[in-house]
């Protein structure tokens, strides 16, 4: 187990148990391949212990990004005037699915939907509010849960996170000389900004923020983190290369995103975005990717 701060991350690689879960299926047509809808499946979770490498962006670095207002990765803070606006919208709609008109349950509410995903406001707390903007009742709809989880396949957002994860996980096997199949990749959404300085400050004021070489490798699950972890049991020795090799994989995650001629973002670079009919809900992957890259060289 090892970990280091450098260029506003903290890498590391160490042991992890991965737990993989299906939980539904969608139903396409033969041919025309519409989408027919997502059907949930209640299957156990499956685990998996071995070895991974990962890196978590400092609360600094996610700040500077945001104020260039290139950063979409936080979980998502649907803003002060949520529940009110959350309120509104089960009245307006009378307490009913707006997709398939399905009344509340006793017990459970609706949900809410943003017609154009949240996430690509950029809502950051203490920096902008970006939330007016994307709770107006114009752009929210209750939907039942079955109908959210369709709606929200529909409408896929891939942030610089996604799309450097998605660069990495192309690369990696590369310079390891392994099948793609060997490794997997997961991206981990941090707290809202103000949550993770908090706790930051929190823990050096109770002393307990000690050198990295002097604690195991530890995952901090309030940072966005890029998780790439090995597919077989107790693994093989990739993550303690992958370690090694992080500064030299971002180089490479770099040169082959600008080498792409596409201009918002596709398979060969940061992974597929959604685009085209003047569709309003795309997020610039590809700027959002580079930005990243170029901040986390500045640091």
């Amino acid at each position: 187990h090892e970990q280091r701060e450098e260029h506003g991350v903290t890498v590391a690689h160490g042991e992890l148990l991965v737990s993989s879960q299906v939980v539904g299926y969608r139903r396409v047509k033969h041919f025309t391949h519409e989408n027919l809808g997502v059907f949930p499946l209640d299957y156990p979770p499956q685990l998996l212990e071995t070895s991974g490498y990962w890196f978590a962006l400092t609360p600094a670095l996610q700040r500077q990004l945001a104020v260039q207002g290139q950063w979409f990765d936080s979980v998502n803070d649907y803003g002060p005037n949520w529940q009110a606006q959350r309120r509104n919208v089960r009245a307006r709609d009378g307490y009913r699915c707006t997709q398939c008109g399905r009344p509340e349950a006793p017990g459970r509410q609706h949900d809410v939907h943003h017609l154009v995903p949240f996430r690509t406001f950029g809502y950051v707390a203490g920096v902008n509010e970006h939330y007016r903007e994307a709770n107006q009742l114009n752009n929210l709809v209750l939907v039942c849960r079955t109908c959210h989880q369709r709606l929200e396949a529909g409408v896929r957002v891939r942030s610089g996170l996604d799309g450097l994860a998605y660069a990495l996980m192309n690369i990696a096997p590369l310079h390891l000389m392994c099948d793609p199949q060997d490794l997997g990749v997961h991206v981990v959404r941090g707290e809202a900004l103000g949550g993770q300085e908090d706790q930051m400050a929190s823990r050096q004021d109770d002393g307990v923020a000690a050198a990295a070489d002097s604690q195991p490798a530890v995952c901090n699950a309030q940072l966005p983190t890029i998780y790439l972890y090995e597919r077989i049991a107790a693994g093989l020795g990739f993550s303690a290369r992958l370690y090694e090799l992080h500064e030299e994989l971002l180089r490479a995650a770099g040169e082959l995103i600008r080498a792409c001629p596409c201009d918002v973002g596709c398979p060969a670079c940061v992974g597929p975005v959604l685009e085209g009919n003047g569709n309003a809900v795309q997020l610039e992957t590809k700027e959002l990717t580079l930005a990243l890259l170029e901040t986390l060289a500045e640091q």
